[in-house]
């Protein structure tokens, strides 16, 4: 009964520490969602990027033909200077950008490394808590086992005793029987 208790206790013991890797586990898929709607965030950072060069290689050679034509006016070349700091305002907005998903990785990553630690010390503790109830377990089966043995070899010996006590009866039997026999004849 006592084994059925201490199995029943460890089997709580399990339930109990896996709910919490369960919601760990959780947690975590809800890190990796982040993380990838982060990556998300890094492409469309990069695309914002990638446009905003092809519109500054458009307005370089926009001033590469007003340069050239200075003759059709200096507005012209205001505007194109105009356009080239929008650009660069915008550059420096995707850079930011870019910098707080870089750190926004960082952080995810620092508590995925977080949970891992945690998971690895838990499954740790479990097995360190499975191996000490194994042992029990092996402990009082082989003293079982030993008691077990000791009670068959003192029946085994009870059992050689009675025999002896048998075979020393049938003797004595058989030479009454054979005084009874000897004692009718004489008669």
């Amino acid at each position: 009964m006592e084994n059925k208790e201490l199995l029943q206790a460890i089997g709580n013991i399990l339930d109990s520490r896996l709910e919490p890797i369960d919601q760990r586990l959780a947690g975590l898929e809800k890190s990796v969602a982040g993380l990838k709607q982060d990556v998300s965030g890094l492409k469309d950072g990069q695309a914002t990027l990638q446009q905003d060069v092809s519109g500054l290689k458009q307005d370089v050679s926009g001033l590469k033909q007003d340069v050239a034509g200075l003759k059709d006016g200096q507005a012209a070349l205001q505007r194109d200077v105009s356009g080239l700091k929008q650009d660069v305002v915008g550059l420096k907005d995707g850079q930011a950008a870019l910098q707080k998903d870089v750190a926004g990785l960082k952080d995810g990553q620092a508590a995925l490394q977080r949970d891992v630690s945690g998971l690895q010390e838990e499954t740790h503790s479990i097995r360190m808590t499975l191996e000490n109830v194994t042992n029990r377990n092996i402990q009082v089966v082989m003293e079982g086992h030993s008691s077990v043995v000791d009670k068959m070899k003192e029946l085994s010996n009870t059992v050689d005793d009675i025999n002896a006590k048998v075979d020393i009866l049938e003797m004595v039997s058989q030479m009454n029987v054979k005084e009874i026999n000897k004692l009718k004849i004489a008669k």
